[in-house]
This record gives C-alpha cells, sequence and structure tokens, in this order.
C-alpha cells in the first residue's frame, strides 16, 4: 500500500522540523540567546499538531478498513504512526534542553562532555529516517537503531566523567545540568531505535529487537545467501520460554528451501538448548531438529533448527483422532523404553519435586490467593493449609529413592513432542532442560500436561482420560521391569508438583481448582502410606475431570 498522499506530506514536515529542531537546538549549546531558545520552544505545538495529524490520519485508514487489503498495508500504517509518534518525542526532549541551558553557570562548561558527538550521530540518523521508511529500506533502518548503542556507549563515559567530577564538589550546578542535559540527548536514542524498530516490522512483518534482526539477517545470508525481503517471518506468540521464536518460510529468490525455525534469546539458554539438541544428536539422531546456524553476539545468541513437519500430541488431541492418538502413544512408548534402557545409570538419589514445589508456590497463590488458607477440606477431610502439607511431603520425599537415572526431556509437555504416526517416528523439541533425571519426572510432567488441556467437551475429556490411563499403564509395567519399589510414590510427588504449580497459568478458575483439588487428595492419600512408601497405589480417577 502507498502511504497516503496527505500523511506522506505531514511525515516528510515533521520529519523536515524536528531535525531542523535538532540543529537549533545544537546552535543554542553552541551559542545561547533566550531569542533562540523561545524559538525552539515555540516551534513545538507545531510539531504537536503535525504528530497528531498523522495519527489521525492514520487511525482513518484502519476505520476504513476498505483502504487496508492485507497485513502488510496494517503493519505500514503502525510503522508510520510510531514513527511520528517517536518523532514528536525527539522535539519534546530538545524543548527540555532548553530549559535546562539558563541553569549552567557556565554556558560553555557542557563543551567539557563532547556533545557535539551525539548531535552527529543524531542528524545522521534523523537523516536516515525519511528514505528507511518510504522505501522500507531495511540497511537504514538497522542503522538508525544502531544509534541508540552509540548514544548510550557515548553517555556512559559522559556520566562517569560527570560522576569523577563530583566527588571534587566544585561546579556542581554546571555538573547537574551537563548531566541532565546529556541525559535527554542520549533518550533521543530510544526514540530512533522505536523508529528503526518500527521500520523494520513494516519490511519483515513482525516485530523484531535490533539483535534479532542483526542475527536473523547475518543467519540467512551467509547460511542461505538469502535476504530478508525474500522470506516471510511469522512470531510464535504465547510461549513462556522467554526466548523469541518465529518460523521463517521462504518466498522466492535465495538459497532457503524450506521452513527454518528461528530461535534469539540469552546466550546461556541458547547455548544450552544448541548443546542439548547435540546431545539427543549423538544418542538418538533424528530425534530433534538439525542446527542449521548458531551465533552469539555478547549476552544474547542466535539458532536456526529444522521445522519439524507433522502434529504434536496437542494437536492430535485437539483433533479428536482416537486412532492418531493410540499409533502416537504406541510409538512414544517404544521410544521412551529404548531411551531409558540406552542411558540408564545406576545410582543412589532423592527426589526434588518438592523444592520445586516450594519455590514456586507464591507465585501459585499470587494467582489464586485462595489456594492459600490456613484451613482446608475436600468433601468432609479436614486439611492443614498447603504450606504445612507441602513441608510434610519435604519430610516424606527424603524417605523415597531414585533408583537410577536416564537422559530425560525436562519439559515434556504435550506441544514438545511431534508424532507421524504413518511413518512411525517420533520428534522432541524445546530441550533446554534435558540431562539425566527421574523417568518418573517427564512422565508426571506429560500426564499433567495432557490433564490441563483446557477442552471440556465429554468426548475429548474420555479421550485425555484414555490416554492418561494408558500412558500410566506403560510406566508401570517400565516400572515393574527396572524393580522400581518407589515409582508410584515419586509419581505422586511429581503430580502434585505439577498439578499445584501449573495453576499459575491457569485462570479458568474451575479447572485451576479441579487441579489444585487434586493435587490435595494426593497428598492426604500419599502421606497415609508414611510408613510403607512403597505400597502406595496411584488412583487412577484423578485424571477423570
Amino acid at each position: 500500500m502507498p502511504i497516503p498522499p496527505q500523511i506522506e506530506e505531514n511525515l516528510r514536515f515533521i520529519l523536515l522540523e524536528v531535525r531542523r529542531q535538532m540543529e537549533r537546538c545544537q546552535e543554542v549549546l553552541d551559542s545561547p540567546t533566550e531569542e533562540m531558545i523561545e524559538q525552539i520552544i515555540g516551534r513545538d505545538d507545531y510539531i504537536d499538531s503535525l504528530k497528531a495529524y498523522i495519527e489521525n490520519g492514520c487511525f482513518a485508514l484502519i476505520y476504513h478498513r476498505e483502504n487496508i487489503t492485507q497485513k502488510r498495508d496494517a503493519d505500514l500504517i503502525r510503522a508510520i504512526n510510531t514513527t511520528a509518534g517517536n518523532l514528536e518525542r525527539i522535539a519534546d526532549h530538545a524543548v527540555n534542553i532548553c530549559r535546562q541551558i539558563p541553569y549552567l553557570k557556565d554556558p560553555a562548561y557542557i563543551g567539557n562532555f563532547d556533545y557535539r558527538r551525539y548531535f552527529k550521530i543524531i542528524h545522521r540518523a534523523l537523516e536516515r529516517v525519511g528514505k528507511a521508511l518510504f522505501t522500507q529500506d531495511l540497511d537504514a533502518a538497522q542503522k538508525i537503531c544502531e544509534a541508540e548503542v552509540k548514544l548510550d556507549l557515548a553517555y556512559k563515559k559522559s556520566f562517569e566523567k560527570i560522576l569523577a567530577a563530583l566527588t571534587k564538589g566544585k561546579d556542581v550546578e554546571n555538573l547537574i545540568t551537563s548531566g541532565f542535559i546529556l541525559r535527554y540527548l542520549e533518550r533521543i536514542g530510544d526514540c530512533l531505535l522505536n523508529i528503526g524498530e518500527a521500520i523494520i516490522f513494516a519490511g519483515v512483518g513482525e516485530r523484531l529487537k535490533l539483535s534479532e534482526f542483526k542475527f536473523l539477517k547475518e543467519g540467512l545470508d551467509e547460511k542461505h545467501g538469502t535476504r530478508l525481503d525474500q522470506i516471510e517471518f511469522h512470531g510464535v506468540w504465547g510461549t513462556r520460554s522467554g526466548c523469541r521464536i518465529g518460523i521463517i518460510e521462504p518466498k522466492s529468490g535465495g538459497g532457503l528451501r524450506k521452513e527454518v525455525v528461528f530461535k534469539e534469546g540469552k546466550r546461556d539458554k541458547i547455548s544450552r538448548e544448541k548443546e542439548k539438541l547435540e546431545l539427543w544428536h549423538s544418542i538418538r539422531p533424528g530425534l530433534t531438529p538439525s542446527i542449521l546456524d548458531y551465533r552469539e553476539r555478547d549476552d544474547e545468541a542466535a539458532l536456526m533448527t529444522e521445522f519439524l513437519s507433522g502434529q504434536t500430541f496437542q494437536q492430535v488431541l485437539k483433533d479428536k483422532n482416537q486412532k492418531g492418538l493410540d499409533e502416537g502413544l504406541q510409538t512414544l512408548s517404544e521410544a521412551l523404553s529404548q531411551i531409558w534402557e540406552e542411558t540408564k545409570e545406576s545410582c543412589q538419589s532423592k527426589p526434588k519435586f518438592m523444592g520445586q514445589l516450594k519455590s514456586r508456590l507464591g507465585d501459585v497463590f499470587r494467582v489464586h490467593p485462595h489456594f492459600d488458607q490456613e484451613e482446608r477440606s475436600v468433601g468432609e477431610l479436614a486439611l492443614g493449609s498447603t504450606n504445612e502439607q507441602v513441608e510434610h511431603l519435604v519430610r516424606f520425599e527424603k524417605k523415597i529413592k531414585v533408583p537410577f537415572l536416564v537422559l530425560i526431556h525436562g519439559d515434556f509437555n504435550l506441544d514438545n513432542i511431534f508424532v507421524k504416526t504413518q511413518a512411525n517416528r517420533l520428534q522432541i523439541i524445546d530441550v533446554h532442560r534435558s540431562g539425566p533425571g527421574d523417568y518418573v519426572q517427564d512422565i508426571s510432567v506429560f500426564l499433567v500436561s495432557a490433564y490441563r488441556q483446557r477442552i471440556f467437551d465429554q468426548k475429548t475429556r474420555e479421550q485425555i482420560f484414555s490416554l492418561c490411563v494408558e500412558f500410566l499403564r506403560f510406566a508401570r509395567a517400565f516400572a515393574k521391569s527396572q524393580g522400581d519399589p518407589h515409582f508410584e510414590a515419586r509419581l505422586a510427588l511429581g503430580l502434585i508438583r505439577s498439578l499445584i504449580t501449573s495453576t499459575r497459568f491457569e485462570f479458568h478458575l474451575p479447572l485451576a481448582n479441579a487441579m489444585y483439588y487434586r493435587a490435595c487428595y494426593l497428598i492426604e492419600k500419599l502421606l497415609s502410606c508414611e510408613e510403607a512408601p512403597e505400597s502406595f497405589v496411584l488412583p487412577t480417577d484423578i485424571f477423570n475431570y
């Protein structure tokens, strides 16, 4: 969609005015005069009006939907509005700088902090805004974003110099005022970053931080000979991983021939994901996605992996595909048995479920304060407080043994398991928590992940119950074959942990209550076998909603 002429005209005007304001601002710092200060302050209302005209024009385009024929049109409107708003904010910072100048006892004093370098960075960035926005030049947008980093570094250097000078107790007024002025210049960098990222958003079709954009651009260019305008980027929203995840889909041209997954975040987490993918690949090639690219920068990292086709267990369940569920469960059971046998290591350790539960109880109570009660009851059964019961379980857990460790997934939710029933193949994703552990942990997470699906029609709930019962039957058979006497007790501990902690993500109160009170029921059942934990048998009816 071309930018409507009236909006484009006002954009050019506001950009011109803001550039003039910054030029005048530098001039007034070079040679302050009352007349120049008033002139800068006086132009602020005009810039505010231009911003309002552009904003109203953008909202009018959205209101009259016939003007918007595709998502990219809406993305461009958002970029225009964001650009105008941040240009107006830059002009506000120029006014704030001018209002600080009279507090300088010596107007030339601020020259000690190389303020002209700030203006040089700002001028260059503002020069690029028009071209970047009107032609969606992503290279220019990247350079606009990078101005923020340069201004941050300049301010850090200046601020350290100001702090050192303040310790001497001289020129305090000049130092403090200089600090305020330089801080406003540094904040202009935040506005430029917003503008650059908005233009990138319009060009790519997804909101990307500068670090994400750089990783994406470099990885596609160096590994696949592909430009950003030759792909579609689809963000995966709603994850709790703390990482940015997206699907890259090739359009035309370039060397990329198939979809790939892009993940960016903190270096320790992404590098751990890479290490775990390599670990799984060394044990069972093809079980996890292939690594296509990995790169680091400062404390950030990015990973590109193979895109897995097929359906997750969650998708199969939502499709109400009983045949798919049965075949998927058979494939899963066979794969897990083999992996657990191949990676089994004898040990004598203790479960760690209650420590994990205790660390998350505060978050649970913040979401569901009614769970935090001194006295509770389930039917006619009187219970102590949750904290008291958990402390009791901590003592109970110390009596339980984990006879061996296996390689576990660590976050074995239904949406992390892909099944290809026709090929009798299983694949897993999101393996950064993988490592040697108690196989009961993956079992309990899988069971609770199935139970807490927010699906309430009778047929699907029956399928969920059947899935849980059949998976439990498989797990019990494996435990029996290994001579694991405390399997059922550990599984109850794992279920209690997962049922309670999962409620912090569940705002559907009936389901949250069902999970919590099932955990309470399990606590009482488990503690009744405190003297002989090997005698405990998990009641399968807890999976019946």
